[in-house]
């Protein structure tokens, strides 16, 4: 009986999503011992490692560049400049992403391009959480795109894309968040798209998860546009933006006296205190 039992145990088949669990895990130790080994010449003496996150990000949202109000085309964009125009307002139009998601579902292969993409944003989350302090900048090229990719009006896509941009996060917080306060933030008020709201909903919440306290010294960007979606009548955005609210209140009795963050422009520490008096009234009302 023993024996026959551990025959049929062996004839099994494999958990596919065990095994993929497996892969996964196997491939984020791989790049933890890569960045640990290689340090700050990590994508000097592994090019490949950088290829697998800029090829198909760039085949995709590396060349969106908005043309005027109506004419949007997909140009040539070279990478550094894109660094260099991280927050211009006409480098991420809903437009531009919208025809991108286009030519995605025209190009014959959708769920192989669309797959390219999601796999080079699992990249990107694997390598940013461990790599050498000296290339975080580097990482910040990439921000353009992951961006675009979190109002993709695919699910993975957009899933893939906040976990990657809640990792970015993570390294380079000032630039990042300064990012979503000015480019994501305000999309939680579009009522056009729902899709849209569902990325930023979601974006969000993997940052605040994340960062923990370290989202304190942004806690009043978040919180009234996340006040706001609690009553969304889309049902994810709607559920993912209360619990998301759930934590940001629990860090509110830790947020007076936080400093602003070095760095932080002007106008967004001004705009930091007219959220802190709304949300102080809100409190004591």
């Amino acid at each position: 009986t023993d024996s026959a039992s551990g025959t049929a145990s062996n004839n099994r088949p494999a958990d596919p999503e065990g095994v993929a669990e497996i892969v996964v895990r196997g491939a984020e130790l791989t790049f933890d011992e890569m960045s640990r080994l290689f340090g700050p010449r990590l994508f000097e003496l592994a090019p490949k490692v950088w290829q697998l996150v800029v090829e198909p990000l760039s085949g995709i949202y590396g060349q969106l560049e908005a043309l005027g109000d109506a004419d949007v085309k997909l140009v040539p964009t070279e990478m550094g400049a894109i660094a260099r125009r991280l927050l211009e307002p006409k480098l991420q139009t809903p437009e531009a992403v919208q025809l991108v998601d286009e030519r995605i579902a025209q190009s014959g292969n959708p769920g192989e391009i669309g797959q390219s993409v999601v796999d080079g944003l699992r990249v990107l989350s694997t390598v940013a959480r461990s790599v050498d302090p000296a290339l975080r900048d580097r990482l910040l090229e990439t921000l353009p795109w992951v961006l675009s990719t979190v109002e993709s009006k695919y699910a993975a896509i957009r899933n893939a894309g906040s976990r990657a941009l809640s990792a970015l996060c993570c390294v380079n917080t000032m630039p990042v968040m300064q990012a979503i306060i000015q480019s994501l933030l305000p999309i939680l008020g579009d009522t056009t798209r729902v899709y849209r709201r569902r990325g930023v909903s979601e974006a969000v919440h993997y940052v605040v998860d994340d960062l923990g306290e370290r989202v304190l010294p942004y806690l009043t960007f978040l919180m009234v546009p996340v006040l706001a979606r609690m009553s969304d009548h889309d049902e994810q955005t709607r559920l993912v933006c209360t619990h998301c609210f759930a934590q940001l209140l629990r860090l509110v009795p830790l947020e007076a006296g936080v400093p602003d963050p070095a760095g932080l422009p002007p106008e967004l520490i001004a705009q930091r205190e007219r959220e802190r008096k709304f949300l102080d009234q809100l409190m004591d009302s």
